[in-house]
């Protein structure tokens, strides 16, 4: 069974509430005690295991599983237009990228455990939701095949 989006982006933030927040590449090297970066918090808590995959120069690196995890999206989604708004504009595929807004000056721990928190309670509502509509199918289902 797959773990709530919610869940994982509320285990992210706690991670960076005990390791700590980091900007730069050691964030996302995860390890058992090291300080993390948004995608590190979001790898470490989603159980990614997939290694860093780095450019020829080294300075642009990135976790391919982490980006394609639901709860990465979830929190690209929640940031919209903000994550744009980052001071440097390094380009990767036409587009910025979470580990750019997590970099960007002057961004805290604050801000970026406030994000995944956000992110996590639109996501709970939305699984919230989906499951109350599973529910009612269900429930017209069973009605549907008792008549």
């Amino acid at each position: 069974m797959n773990t709530p989006t919610s869940e994982v982006l509320n285990l992210a933030a706690d991670l960076l509430e005990r390791r700590e927040w980091t900007q730069g590449n050691p964030g996302m090297l995860v390890s058992e005690s090291d300080p993390l970066c948004i995608m590190g918090a979001i790898g470490a808590a989603a159980g990614v295991t997939e290694t860093l995959r780095w450019s020829t120069t080294e300075t642009l690196y990135y976790q391919p599983a982490v980006e394609r995890c639901p709860a990465h999206a979830a929190v690209v989604a929640h940031l919209g237009d903000r994550i744009e708004d980052v001071g440097s504009r390094i380009l990767v595929e036409a587009e910025v990228q979470l580990w750019e807004w997590n970099d960007a000056p002057g961004r805290t721990a604050a801000e970026v455990i406030e994000v995944l928190r956000a992110a996590a309670a639109v996501e709970a509502a939305r699984e919230d939701s989906l499951d109350r509509t599973r529910l009612m199918s269900l429930v017209a289902e069973a009605e549907a095949n008792a008549s």
